[in-house]
Order: structure tokens, then sequence, then C-alpha cells
């Protein structure tokens, strides 16, 4: 019976051990097969390593990184171009470097623009804002540009019954009598250019002796007592060549004189002691 049951004993022992063998083989074997599984995946993982690699790779972000740097330094540039920061920083509405309007006694203006009552005077900057008048000449004695003829309240005309007064910014003569038919001031006897009988019985015509006589002649005496027609001095026109007519010129106003058996124009108002329009500071 011992025997028996240690024989029973041994063979299932070997059983056992069989049994063991078996599963540590099938064991080594399945370990083998998971190991090369893990090696397969390992080298998928390598595989997907290299390609993320490739793909994603130092090379294709420095390029993708440069090119979308000069995209948006390009879109920066533009921006700064269409705001034009540096022409708004740098301009000026006026001419005084200021930005508002500038104007003279209420009227936009700018420097160097004409200015005071005549116009003869120029505008400057008084800061960057304002304007001042510089070089301009006063108003004369009636309010008007340049100078005056005559002193104002005094006597003027040719007989000095009238007087210098303002009128139109400038003077004038008011209140003085016309000439004579000789241009003088006293009432003639005889007015020139009338018919007057001679001494023979004839009949004759008044002429001048001078600016405050007058006297008959034969007929054909021309208004000076000389037989040539009369003519207008140099300088008047539009008058008839006679004595004691008044004539007007651009700037002069006088009357026709018989000096000798001809006529001379003489200045009453306006002409100058040298022969121009303006009046003279003082006398040549």
């Amino acid at each position: 019976m011992r025997f028996v049951r240690n024989s029973l004993a041994l063979a299932l022992m070997g059983f056992v051990c069989a049994a063991c063998d078996g599963l540590t083989i099938e064991t080594a074997r399945r370990t083998a097969a998971d190991t090369s599984a893990v090696e397969d995946t390992g080298g998928s993982e390598t595989d997907t390593g290299d390609d993320t690699a490739l793909d994603t790779g130092a090379e294709d972000t420095a390029v993708d990184t440069a090119t979308d740097t000069a995209a948006d330094t390009a879109d920066t540039a533009d921006a700064v171009d269409t705001t034009d920061t540096t022409d708004t920083g740098t301009a000026v509405t006026n001419g005084c470097g200021g930005t508002g309007l500038l104007t003279y006694r209420g009227v936009a203006a700018g420097p160097s623009d004409g200015c005071g009552l005549c116009g003869d005077g120029e505008l400057y900057c008084s800061g960057t804002g304002g304007l001042s008048c510089a070089g301009a000449t006063l108003p004369n004695d009636c309010g008007g540009c340049g100078l005056v003829e005559g002193e104002i309240g005094t006597t003027c005309g040719l007989c000095g019954d009238g007087v210098w007064a303002c009128g139109a910014g400038q003077s004038d003569c008011v209140g003085d009598r016309p000439p004579n038919g000789c241009g003088g001031c006293t009432t003639l006897a005889l007015e020139p250019g009338t018919e007057c009988p001679l001494a023979t019985g004839d009949a004759g015509v008044v002429v001048c002796s001078g600016r405050e006589l007058s006297r008959c002649a034969s007929a054909g005496t021309n208004g000076c007592g000389g037989t040539a027609p009369l003519t207008l001095p140099a300088g008047v026109t539009g008058v008839e060549p006679r004595p004691g007519v008044l004539y007007q010129t651009d700037c002069r106003r006088g009357v026709l004189l018989c000096d000798g058996a001809a006529l001379v124009a003489v200045d009453l108002e306006g002409g100058n002691a040298c022969g121009g329009c303006d009046p003279l500071l003082g006398e040549p």
C-alpha cells in the first residue's frame, strides 16, 4: 500500500511538473510575442517620431515663421503708411506755424499781405496765431491816402475866395468863383468874343489885354489880340482855345490865359511845380 501511495505521489508530481513546464514554455512564448509587439509598437513610435520630426521640424518651422513674419511686417508697414502719421504730425494750417485760422481785423489774411488804410503796409506773424501790420502810412488830414493839396480851412482858388475842404479822402477848393473871360477875377466891361464898335465905325470884336482887361479890336483878331488862330497849350485837350476857359487833365484843373498873342495854361489845382500830379513835400 505504501508503495502504491508513493508511486501515485511520484506520478502526480511528474504530471504537475510537466504542466508547470508547459505553462512556463507557453508563458515564455507569450512573453516573447508581447515583447515583439512592444518592439513593433516602438518601431511605430520611432516611425511616428521620424515623420513628426520631418513634418514639424526646425526647417519647416523656420520657413513658416519667416514667411508669416514677413507677411506680418508688410501688413504693419502698410498700416503705418495709410495712417500718414508723419504728415499729420508736421503739417501746419496757417502761415505762422499755428493751427488756427489767421485773421486781421476780422478778415482772413496771411503774412506778407497788404495792410493799412492805403494797403501800403505788410502783415507779419506776431506769434503762431496772430498778425500785425508794419510800414503802413497814416491817413492824411482828410482820412484818405496820400498828401492833401493845401491846408484844410485856408483860402484857395484863382481869386482867393474859395476854401480848402475835405471831400472823399482828399482836399477840394470849395466856393471859388470862376475866372472872367480873360482868366482874371475882376468884372470886365466888355466880354471877350463879343462884337463891339470900332472908332472908325466899323464892327470889331472884344479881345483880352491881359487877365483883367478887355478891348475892342478889328474883326479877325484872335482872343489874345493876335492875328493867327489860337491853339491849345501842350497837355490840354477837349476845350475851346480861347482865354478864360477852364480845363481839366488827369490830375490838374486850370485856366487858359493870354500871354501876348498866344494861350498859356495856368494850373489852379492838382499840378505841382515839377509838372507832376502829386503834391510836393516842399517847393523846388
